[in-house]
């Protein structure tokens, strides 16, 4: 006997063609070496398949008389499912296909699939991802399973709700024929795919005392880097296929490195310059500044690609800001002190006089002395006039000291909250003795 099929090995990809022969042979009751016997009439042969390899099979025959008259029915016991019926958002699909690509549109979509085994039909959802897979449902209420003209018939439906834009890994849907072999080679395999996106991103804004200020504005698709040496923003990438991050050559004052761990994701949008991502966050990408001459301007734009679906990108322009203080000002009752190029001058010698001084920079600073006659204090926080402004300002109160005798000049130290700057020394004077 021989018997031809395909084999399905689990460590294959594909089945491969495999041919076995089955000598019809029987061993003599009394013992004794096997010998071929002859195929005789109204006689029935039944062949038991205990084990099936890729090169060999194991089988026996059962001779019986056939006395029954009947036919002879042929049931398989480890066939896999056959998909009989496909329909995908309200329209018919063709039953053989193995992807099949679905929609988001924000509403309730459905996919209603019919298979036939000899048993009932079970479905499976896996990935070969982290990501999460509940974003497709099996419809338990609506699973039904009955035999029609002797075929055990499953019908199932599958719910999803999809958000465009939104990045969603492929699902694949496992048929298990319930009284067939738990031998996944058996079992018939289909991909849910939902609808290529673009990458998303993540930023979790650094901590202040860090002295990063660089953001990712995401409305406007927008990263914005102040001039210091090294500076740096940090993004995390979502997207299952994966992601690359492709610079143009405007941008030679970037340097870009990946890897697969970084800042700990956003999970909240607090403070509101974070920006959280629902979906993991596998990859990220460090962009450094090498040159803190550079400028920016609209075509200073990269783009972060889908692995998946190169047409998929998203792009994203740099904006390099200024770090420097903008004004230093002296504002309120001056008594005659005045300000010039990192100087004051002229501050009143009377004990417990004050100069208010003005500081607009674009994320604040500190100011420290050492001066023996006068001390300096903030005394008006760091505020912007609105939000998107560039600048904001702050205020800071210079004190003069009781029973001074010593009048020698002294500097203000300016520290920049940006981390890369040099600091800013302005220099206080009193005002000359009253002849």
């Amino acid at each position: 006997l021989i018997i031809k099929g395909k084999y399905q090995n689990p460590m294959q990809k594909d089945p491969v063609p495999v041919e076995y022969h089955l000598d019809i042979q029987r061993a003599p009751d009394t013992g004794g070496a096997t010998a071929f016997i002859d195929v005789v009439a109204n006689t029935r042969y039944t062949l038991h398949i205990k084990e099936v390899m890729e090169a060999t099979i194991t089988a026996f025959f059962e001779i019986v008389d056939w006395t029954s008259g009947g036919g002879v029915i042929v049931k398989p016991d480890n066939a896999a499912p056959v998909v009989t019926a496909l329909n995908v958002e309200g329209t018919d699909a063709d039953v053989a296909t193995k992807e099949i690509s679905v929609t988001a549109d924000g509403t309730e979509k459905t996919i209603t699939l019919t298979a036939t085994a000899s048993g009932k039909v079970q479905p499976k959802f896996s990935t070969t991802t982290g990501w999460n897979i509940d974003w497709l449902a099996h419809d338990d209420a609506s699973y039904k399973s009955e035999v029609v003209d002797g075929v055990t018939t499953t019908t199932m439906t599958f719910k999803y709700t999809l958000t465009a834009a939104t990045p969603y890994v492929p699902v694949t849907l496992t048929l298990a024929n319930e009284s067939a072999s738990q031998d996944e080679s058996v079992y018939t395999t289909l991909t849910i795919v939902p609808p290529a996106t673009a990458p998303v991103l993540d930023f979790a804004t650094p901590d202040a005392a860090t002295g990063n200020f660089n953001l990712y504005d995401q409305a406007n698709g927008k990263l914005t880097m102040y001039k210091t040496s090294k500076s740096s923003i940090t993004l995390g990438a979502s997207c299952p296929f994966g992601t690359k991050l492709a610079l143009s050559n405007q941008l030679p004052w970037l340097e870009v490195s990946k890897g697969k761990s970084g800042p700990a994701p956003s999970t909240t949008g607090t403070p509101a310059t974070d920006v959280p991502v629902s979906t993991p966050v596998e990859e990220y990408y460090t962009l450094m500044l090498k040159d803190v001459t550079a400028t920016s301007d609209v075509n200073s734009k990269f783009e972060i690609i889908n692995l998946g679906d190169a047409s998929k990108t998203l792009e994203l322009t740099v904006e390099l800001l200024d770090p420097a203080i903008t004004t230093i000002e002296l504002t309120g009752t001056t008594g005659g002190a005045a300000y010039n190029n990192y100087k004051i001058t002229d501050v009143p010698r009377t004990d417990g006089s004050t100069v208010e001084v003005k500081i607009t920079s674009p994320q604040g600073v500190t100011a420290s002395t050492l001066s023996s006659w006068f001390t300096v204090a903030e005394t008006a926080a760091f505020t912007r006039t609105t939000p998107t402004d560039v600048t904001g300002s702050q205020t800071f109160t210079l004190t003069v000291k009781d029973a001074v005798t010593d009048f020698t000049a002294a500097p203000i130290v300016l520290k920049n909250n940006i981390s890369g700057m040099e600091d800013v020394t302005v220099l206080v004077s009193a005002a000359a003795v009253a002849p």
